[in-house]
């Protein structure tokens, strides 16, 4: 909410700078207990400061390609997040054999912390200004009132869809031979 109510720069940087590092330690905290109050709190945190990383770093990286001239790259920036559940499911296959869940909770965590790194360092500062590195203004068209009304309108289809097919794919299963229990 906040990343959606602010148009300050420096605000936003701040936050997804402080966000990365949210991020991480309650990874490494899950290593350190069984409580469950202390996991949910621990997942939350971090689910909440993953999921507003990627939200301020995308306006961040959308920002430098605008003021750069490389607005069509974006979709290299998002081919990350595939590119990180990849990943994630190679380290998980690699320590699962190998480790306990302790110890893999901790090499997740270490994982975390080898690229909060570059994701700290390479990202550059934003600048606040109203113009593109070569002098030209910048320009704001959002998009049409019908497009936004549209876009909902899959998103809200595409939502229903997942969480209908999620919840009853255990009966379906359920009922088929051979898939019993």
């Amino acid at each position: 909410m906040i990343a959606a109510s602010t148009s300050d720069m420096a605000l936003k940087d701040r936050l997804y700078r402080i966000g990365i590092w949210v991020a991480v330690l309650p990874t490494l905290g899950m290593a350190l207990t069984t409580d469950w109050r202390l996991w949910a709190v621990f997942r939350f945190a971090a689910g909440l400061s993953s999921a507003a990383g990627l939200l301020l770093g995308s306006g961040l990286i959308l920002n430098w390609l605008l003021r750069h001239h490389h607005k069509s790259e974006l979709g290299l920036h998002f081919s990350g997040i595939g590119l990180g559940i990849l990943v994630s499911a190679l380290l998980a296959d690699l320590m699962g054999g190998h480790l306990d869940w302790q110890a893999q909770w901790w090499g997740f965590g270490l994982f975390g912390l080898l690229l909060a790194v570059p994701a700290w360092a390479l990202l550059s500062r934003p600048e606040n200004t109203a113009f593109t590195v070569s002098g030209q203004p910048l320009e704001s068209r959002p998009p049409s009132p019908l497009f936004l009304r549209l876009l909902l309108a899959g998103y809200f289809c595409a939502g229903i869809g997942y969480v209908v097919s999620a919840t009853f794919i255990v009966s379906i299963v359920e009922q088929q031979p051979g898939l019993e229990g």
